[in-house]
């Protein structure tokens, strides 16, 4: 089959015309592996803190236009209120997509987070 010795396969390879590294390649590895910055913040943090934004705008946008007056004036009213909002299945079905949508975005936005996932899977 292959009737070639060690030396002739290290002469054929080094006689392969390659390109040279980038000068700065050495650097640049070890800046994006070992010393690269901590995180500030985990992704579940990331996408709580998101969530929680998310649920005080909602509210404050509710207290500013007045659909739900109650909550401004009386807790028990604003309580029932959220409770009645909650209840209907088109809140609970926009709700549900809009946590799909920011789930969705959070991995989307690191797919290195997926693949990695994947390879420990195998």
């Amino acid at each position: 089959m292959n009737d070639f010795s060690d030396e002739d396969l290290e002469r054929a390879l080094f006689a392969l015309d390659l390109e040279q590294p980038p000068a700065d390649l050495r650097g640049s590895i070890l800046a994006a592996t070992v010393y690269r910055a901590p995180v500030i913040f985990k992704q579940w943090e990331l996408v709580l803190l998101g969530a929680t934004l998310a649920v005080i705008a909602w509210i404050a946008f509710a207290i500013v236009t007045g659909g739900l007056p109650s909550l401004a004036g009386n807790i028990q009213d604003g309580v029932q209120t959220i409770g009645k909002a909650l209840s209907n299945t088109v809140t609970l079905s926009w709700i549900a997509a809009g946590g799909a949508v920011a789930v969705w975005l959070s991995l989307w936005a690191n797919p290195a987070q997926l693949v990695s996932r994947k390879i420990a899977r195998r």
